[in-house]
């Protein structure tokens, strides 16, 4: 049988095709979504061994714990910002770096024991941008810098001006979605819990966790091509430990709030067995602290919205703040904010009514 050049084009062609295939089926096999629960097994690991352990009584110091701890098993950076341009049309960026011990053996270059990941999300009142990226330590792709303060992966940074972490810039692009954006503290850091020693747990379950709770920010957003300069205010998280949550716990609700008469507030529950567990700081428009424990606040989910197919998740809350006679109502900007990321889950910025009104962010895990 002879065969022409058009025959073996074709027939080349063919297995080609037919080994592309061969191989995207591979790759969907090997990278099949998690379950929700997978970053609560993460987080409740028991597997404690050889890492740091997070106990009462550890004293803060600034900057340098805004800088990595790579004894403890997990830690990451915070950065959520609602934002307006000057048409007041609303944004809202979630920039996160998270860093995970793989064991507790510490090596360099491509023996780094440190795994990163980081999240991007741009959202409008009708899209979302949402963008995720690994790496690892050792070798430069991913990391942190103490002085000047940087941490970064890839190319998604943030960076401060001096050696003290504020002000700072914050950049991320992917595709031809991308922002640069300056942030300059208002407020210093605000030790949650415990003079930092935050329990999420009735039993010693604990991370140590900081926020610099307002953060004036400024700078441009670049969707399509399309370039619009927001400004707004920001919040930052930074938190670390080698476990977060009980085994007997699947997930939490998480909100920040910048209120309009100068006052910020973050309250989270965590979901278990046999009750949740809530904890909170409110910072008066005066700078008072407050720290707010099970007690104190009462949430309440009022509507459910169906985020995918098989998932439906609570977009509109009411808190209560008990002994501050205080009640807001708190409402998801767009209900589109579900983070299919290899840990899924729902994030994203809320407008807020009631005792004040206000803008804010809000996490779910594990619905």
């Amino acid at each position: 049988m002879k065969f022409s050049f058009s025959d073996l084009k074709r027939l080349m062609i063919g297995v080609v095709f037919s080994l592309s295939v061969i191989l995207l089926i591979l790759l969907i096999r090997s990278f099949e979504p998690p379950k929700t629960n997978q970053i609560a097994s993460l987080l409740s690991s028991s597997s404690a061994e050889g890492f740091s352990a997070v106990t009462p009584g550890y004293v803060m110091t600034f900057p340098d714990d805004f800088g990595a701890h790579p004894s403890f098993r997990h830690e990451w950076w915070y950065v959520t910002a609602n934002l307006k341009d000057e048409s007041g049309n609303r944004y809202g960026i979630q920039w996160t770096l998270f860093r995970y011990a793989s064991s507790p053996d510490t090596g360099e270059r491509w023996n780094s024991n440190q795994v990163y990941m980081a999240h991007s999300v741009l959202t409008t009142e009708k899209e979302v941008y949402a963008f995720e990226r690994y790496g690892r330590g050792g070798i430069g792709q991913a990391g942190t810098q103490a002085k000047p303060f940087a941490i970064w992966l890839d190319d998604w940074r943030m960076q401060s001006e001096s050696e003290q972490p504020f002000p700072a810039a914050v950049t991320a692009g992917e595709d031809d979605v991308s922002y640069r954006l300056s942030l300059t503290q208002t407020l210093p850091p605000v030790l949650n819990g415990d003079k930092g020693y935050s329990k999420k747990h009735v039993d010693d379950f604990a991370s140590y966790y900081f926020s610099v709770p307002r953060i004036n920010i400024k700078g441009t957003i670049n969707i399509g091509g399309q370039s619009v300069d927001v400004s707004g205010l920001g919040w930052f998280d930074r938190e670390w430990g080698t476990r977060e949550m009980s085994p007997s716990q699947r997930g939490w609700s998480w909100f920040s709030m910048h209120l309009d008469d100068g006052s910020s507030l973050m309250i989270a529950e965590l979901r278990g067995e046999p009750d949740n567990f809530a904890f909170g700081t409110y910072i008066s428009s005066n700078s008072d602290v407050s720290i707010l424990g099970t007690e104190d606040i009462l949430l309440t989910p009022v509507t459910y919205r169906k985020v995918k197919k098989d998932k439906h998740v609570p977009l509109t809350w009411k808190i209560t703040l008990k002994n501050l006679d205080k009640q807001w109502e708190v409402r998801a900007l767009n209900h589109q904010n579900w983070l299919d990321f290899y840990f899924p889950y729902w994030e994203g910025p809320t407008v807020i009514s009631g005792s004040s009104t206000g803008t804010g962010f809000m996490e779910l895990t594990g619905y």
